[in-house]
């Protein structure tokens, strides 16, 4: 998407060369933009959407009830999430950490998160010299 992006603007004689772009926090679209715009790229993402994201699976694993009356368990959420602040080369080492301290019952919601946010699952897209890998959303964060 972001080399379609490129070309369509050089088509254009537009040559874009942000310094931010506003992303999910996502690794593969993370890295798919510094690829095609410049590792200079300083990504932000949007945390409320990522924690709005976990807690609707709190809420699909039937632990909402626990979450709004445990604080301890409310503060491991907040540690899944918070593997959004670690830089992306330290993200795997979170989720190792979370995996061996976190409570059984916070297995699944972790395994989303990898899932859809740290390892997640791979399509290819673009014509055949430039491809560009993208992580697969959700049906429920994808935008009608």
């Amino acid at each position: 998407m972001f080399q379609i992006i490129m070309e369509e603007c050089a088509k254009r004689n537009l040559y874009p060369d942000p310094k931010y772009l506003h992303l999910d926090f996502e690794s593969a679209v993370i890295e798919a933009a510094k690829e095609v715009i410049g590792k200079h790229i300083n990504v932000r993402g949007c945390f409320y959407h990522l924690c709005q994201s976990t807690f609707r699976k709190v809420q699909e694993l039937g632990l909402a009830t626990m979450y709004k009356r445990d604080e301890e368990f409310r503060k491991h959420c907040g540690m899944v999430d918070a593997l959004a602040f670690l830089p992306l080369q330290l993200v795997e080492e979170g989720m190792t950490y979370l995996k061996n301290n976190l409570p059984e019952n916070l297995m699944d919601l972790l395994d989303y998160f990898d899932a859809y946010y740290v390892s997640g699952k791979y399509r290819r897209i673009g014509n055949e010299e430039n491809n560009i890998r993208f992580r697969r959303l959700p049906h429920q964060l994808t935008r009608p």
